[in-house]
């Protein structure tokens, strides 16, 4: 019999050698096969020995010359567990090497090698620079000589040093040449290309990956070998796999320097963790290169300069400019004349500033697979645009740091050790930008074939509360006596007192001071934290605890910042996602459930709450004003687990509906008297929401969670809201809620083509976007020779906001008269009314109003639409009811006939000035009928101008002619015998209007207004092109489930609500009411 080796294979097992052997140093076998070859005992048998040898903790000095190899099969059979190698005593330490050590140097150099030429030795850069590292507490021979003769010695450390910095970098020019023209492609791909680059369009699209687009391929390929005419490809050397499509695709449009870089860093507890990281001069010309997006600058810039084109002094000083994009606030000025030359060409040397977004993203449920991804943004991009993926761009991804410590948790009892590995590792993540800001900046073609040179600088950071503090290096935990809020040195109690003790600076302190020592005692007499104090916290311990900072090396000192005095705390802001949404507005609901019952009191009541929310939320949706925010119906009001930042805004909108319903007041009598009074000020509804809302401190047991009440970071921050909008614009402008978006193309979508390795995880999510941005960039260039547009709808609807000029008649009548024809609508005024306002109508349906000679009407009709016939559904009944009444009325009136017929076109949508109504009697299972504002026009008996709410219930056409219709009885006052021969084809519409009039600034001035409708048989009929703009209405809900015919309440739309607040603090300057001048007396 032969013998038969472990695998089951005859005979002895052949070794083959590698290629490329992997070597690593084991000991020289020894001469007596008995003797240890660590300490060289001699032993009596192996068995001995080898009990010996497993203990033994010597080490042979002269065991490093000699190396064994082991094939690629026993080192696989080895990682499987079918190996006998760790018996082996003398291959114990070869196998532990081989098999969990990193590739051999030969390897890695090969794949270098391969890499490098793929790239032409692009990314051959070392973006660490340990030579020459900017200290900004660094203190030279020269500043110290200096120091004695100036009056210098009381500024700031930190200061001096990056003043200097930024003076030194201000007017450098980059080394080499000039930049690389700009790419324009002209078609110069093979048909064959475009049309795999539109097939990775595809797979992307679907978010599918490299498997199935090689299955499509291979598909492809099948069928065209049966018959050849399918595809046309004759063999396989034409066929293009997802790498070979992918590689053409970045050489053809110049994308390789844009592939990250890995970077590795050696924590405190030895463990190296590895940082991708992208070229930042790349990646921002990514986005300069994207017609798209550059197409979106800020308003109020001049495009060539990419500067203000308002002067600082003149926009500061004016009470009446508008804040609202990030050029309003008055440190993007100051960042310019930071870090741009002063004696140059605009047009050839711009500023670059940018926003920097870092916050944590996971993609499991146990964190392990988290990173933190740096985005960067070019600041000039406006705020629309701002909110889009396509505007930002990755320059590193962070990898999970808390990975790999064990489960003693050694590592996470150093709080401070963790913080220096996080800007260890940050500091190479930014160092691309450090590296390009150190160069003078980078080159730029524009549209017009100009070479630019962009000075880069940031503008402000964008992040959570927990993750700004460890950028700054605030204390994340305080204790009782340090500080909460990283700006200010507002100890605890002073977090709820009001007002507050801190206060921001503005650009007019700034301006007050006569030297920059002034400057900083202004910061010290206002309560806050600036560079200053960020000096001495080196010098000086307990300062530094009694302000709750850490003295670290910061890597953020070493990138250009815009603030010179309060330097990163100054540019981190509380966004609104993580301040309002995420923070007090969860707190408050959490309040408002223990006013009504603490725990599980009242549950009967919380429950009817819940309940009724589903209600209000159906009636707010279906209105043709759709700027709101979205409210959730899934738990009800109370539980906020699962809902995102808008909807917890929309709840708390619900329940203030809720609140002034009729059915509201019955369920929240008790206790809507706190929740209702008035606010003065953002502190004075601090002080309202401690009284009326309180939160109890707790220390946290078995039965209850923990609380520290009001005491918190974000319920400070609010107070410090109004002057930040001063210093860096409207508080969209740093608000993370897209950059959360983000976080889905960058993190949750790629996640799944990795191999959800912890180590590997970053990494891999970089080379994913950067695969990403080719497909997407490659594809705008070829996009208009592809088989169809494959790009991504956005929104279908564009949202039309309609000012309250729009709205309401002449705010001032006594210059009514002399005013009249620049305020009013001149198609109304005079008499014409044309359709050049009227868009697309749908929902057609065909009626026929058959009158008897009771004059009572009965109609027939027929839908368009084969599914409404199906489901016989009804046409309006006030439609048809109010047409054949005018009629019968208008016809009596002239002494003439009444037609026994009538026949009109009716529509259940029409679009006017932009905006879509509806008025349909079945649309998602019930009735839509859309409130408006509509104006009445002039007619020969009235002068119009007037406006009211009204419900819309239909809109229709004539298709009769010789109608007594409403242009030609009331606007055009025609005889009765041109009429009998006219036709009119004007869009009309039946409204349900309220019993009174309506203007949008007292709306303004209330945030809510209750009114009634007229009887049903009092409905108007008017021009369609008299309805101004929508509106919010809700009706008065008697009961749950039951809502009012009659009575009704509108309130103020989304982008209308900063009017109510700045009509407030107009009431708390000047002490009146705004009750003098409007009756607002419900109409119920």
């Amino acid at each position: 019999m032969s013998m038969l080796s472990r695998n089951g294979r005859s005979g002895p097992r052949k070794r083959k050698p590698l290629e490329q052997p992997l070597r690593v140093s084991v000991p020289k076998p020894v001469s007596n096969p008995c003797e240890c070859y660590k300490c060289g005992l001699t032993f009596l048998s192996h068995l001995q020995m080898n009990g010996h040898v497993l203990k033994c903790k010597e080490t042979n000095q002269k065991s490093n010359n000699s190396t064994i190899t082991y094939t690629q099969g026993e080192l696989q059979n080895a990682v499987q567990g079918h190996s006998h190698i760790h018996n082996n005593i003398q291959m114990g330490d070869a196998y532990r090497n081989q098999l969990y050590n990193q590739p051999s140097m030969s390897n890695m150099v090969v794949d270098w090698q391969l890499y490098n030429e793929a790239n032409n030795g692009a990314n051959d850069v070392e973006f660490e620079s340990t030579n020459d590292t900017f200290d900004p507490m660094h203190l030279s021979e020269d500043q110290q000589s200096s120091n004695n003769q100036s009056n210098t010695d009381d500024l700031p450390r930190k200061y001096l040093n990056k003043m200097k910095r930024y003076e030194e970098y201000r007017d450098k020019i980059p080394p080499g040449l000039l930049s690389r023209q700009r790419f324009i492609y002209k078609n110069t791909l093979s048909t064959q290309a475009t049309a795999y680059i539109e097939l990775l369009k595809i797979c992307s699209k679907h978010d599918v990956g490299r498997a199935m687009f090689d299955d499509i391929e291979n598909w492809a390929y099948s069928h065209s070998m049966g018959d050849p005419t399918v595809f046309q490809a004759s063999d396989r050397s034409q066929r293009w796999s997802y790498n070979k499509t992918l590689k053409h695709a970045k050489e053809v449009f110049h994308f390789n320097d844009l592939h990250p870089t890995d970077k590795e860093v050696t924590l405190h507890d030895g463990r190296v963790v590895s940082v991708p990281v992208v070229n930042f001069a790349q990646a921002m010309l990514s986005i300069l290169d994207d017609p798209k997006v550059m197409a979106s600058i800020m308003k109020g810039f001049d495009p060539d300069t990419w500067r203000p084109t308002v002067s600082e002094t003149e926009h500061e000083l004016n009470d009446n400019a508008t804040i609202h994009d990030k050029d309003s606030g008055y440190l993007y000025r100051q960042g310019i004349k930071l870090h741009c030359p002063k004696d140059c060409d605009p047009v050839l040397v711009r500023p670059f500033p940018v926003l920097i977004h870092i916050d944590k993203s996971h993609s499991d449920l146990f964190g392990n697979l988290s990173v933190a991804p740096v985005q960067c943004m070019p600041a000039m991009i406006d705020i629309d645009t701002q909110q889009k993926v396509n505007a930002w761009r990755q320059i590193a991804t962070i990898p999970n740091l808390s990975s790999g410590k064990g489960s003693d948790g050694q590592t996470s009892k150093s709080g401070l050790r963790n913080l220096e590995d996080y800007h260890k590792v940050m500091n190479v993540a930014l160092s691309s930008f450090v590296e390009c800001y150190e160069n003078g900046g980078f080159y730029w073609t524009d549209e017009k074939g100009r070479t630019v040179l962009l000075k880069p600088y940031v503008h402000f950071f964008i992040g959570d509360i927990a993750g700004v503090n460890e950028m700054i290096g605030h204390y994340n935990n305080c204790k009782a006596q340090c500080l909460i809020v990283k700006d200010c040195k507002c100890i605890q109690e002073d977090i709820i007192s009001f007002p507050p003790k801190c206060s921001q600076v503005t650009w007019a302190d700034i301006q007050a001071c006569d030297t920059v020592g002034d400057i900083f005692d202004l910061y010290q007499k206002k309560g806050l934290v600036s560079e200053k104090d960020m000096s001495e916290i080196f010098a000086d311990a307990d300062f530094a605890k009694s302000i709750s900072k850490h003295p670290i090396d910061n890597a953020f000192d070493r990138l250009p910042l815009s603030d010179p005095y309060q330097g990163i705390i100054g540019m981190t802001p509380q966004e609104m996602l993580h301040l309002m949404g995420c923070g007090i507005f969860k707190y408050l609901i959490y309040g408002v459930k223990d006013i009504i019952g603490l725990k599980k009191k009242k549950s009967r009541l919380k429950g009817l709450i819940n309940d009724v929310f589903p209600d209000i939320k159906n009636h707010l949706s279906k209105n043709a004003e759709r700027d709101i925010s979205p409210m959730s119906n899934r738990n009800g009001f109370f539980n906020v687990t699962s809902l995102t930042n808008e909807e917890i805004r929309g709840n708390f909108l619900g329940l203030l509906v809720l609140m002034n319903t009729t059915y509201g007041r019955h369920l929240l009598e008790p206790s809507r008297k706190d929740l209702l009074k008035a606010e003065k000020a953002t502190w004075e509804l601090q002080e309202r929401m401690t009284r009326d809302i309180p939160r109890e401190a707790r220390d946290k047991t078995d039965k209850v969670e923990g609380s520290k009440g009001w005491t918190i970071a974000k319920f400070h921050a609010m107070s410090m809201i109004s002057k930040l909008n001063l210093k860096l614009g409207c508080s969209k402008c740093f608000d993370s809620s897209s950059n959360e978006k983000n976080h889905k193309s960058f993190v949750k979508k790629p996640a799944g083509r990795t191999q959800r390795i912890g180590s590997k995880f970053s990494s891999q999510l970089a080379k994913c976007d950067f695969n990403r941005i080719v497909i997407e960039r490659s594809y705008d260039h070829i996009k208009k020779y592809t088989s169809r547009d494959h790009s991504s709808v956005i929104g279908r609807n564009v949202r039309v906001n309609i000012s309250t000029n729009e709205y309401d008649e002449e705010s001032d009548e006594e210059e009514e008269d002399e005013e009249s024809d620049d305020t009013a609508d001149e198609s109304l005024v005079m008499g014409h009314v044309g359709d050049s306002n009227i868009g697309k109508v749908s929902g057609q349906c065909a009626i026929v109003i058959n009158i008897d000679f009771r004059k009572r009407s009965h109609v027939t009709f027929r839908w368009k639409s084969v599914l409404r016939r199906i489901l016989s559904v009804s046409p309006c009944l006030h439609l048809h009811s109010t047409v054949g009444s005018y009629a019968i009325r208008e016809h009596t009136k002239l002494n003439l006939p009444i037609p026994k017929k009538i026949h009109i076109e009716s529509y259940t949508e029409a679009t006017i000035r932009g905006i879509r109504y509806r008025a349909n009697p079945y649309w998602k299972g019930g009735e839509w009928y859309d409130w408006a504002v509509v104006r009445f026009p002039e007619t020969t008996t009235t002068k119009g101008g007037k406006t009211c709410l009204a419900r819309i219930m239909g809109f229709f056409r004539y298709t009769d002619i010789g109608m007594l219709t409403y242009k030609h009885l009331e606007m055009e006052s025609f005889s009765k015998t041109d009429i009998t021969k006219m036709r009119d084809d004007t869009l009309y519409a039946v409204f349900h209007c309220q019993t009174n009039y309506f203007k949008h600034e007292a709306l303004e001035k209330t945030f809510f207004r209750k009114f009634s409708v007229t009887e049903h048989s009092e409905m108007y009929i008017l021009p369609a092109v008299c309805i101004r703009g929508p509106m919010l209405v809700v009706p008065d809900i008697i009961a749950d489930g039951e809502a009012s015919q009659e009575n009704y309440m509108t309130l103020l739309s989304r982008h209308h609500m900063g009017a109510y607040f700045r009509n407030h603090l107009d009431w708390l300057v000047d002490g009146t009411d705004v009750n003098v001048k409007y009756d607002f007396r419900d109409d119920w």
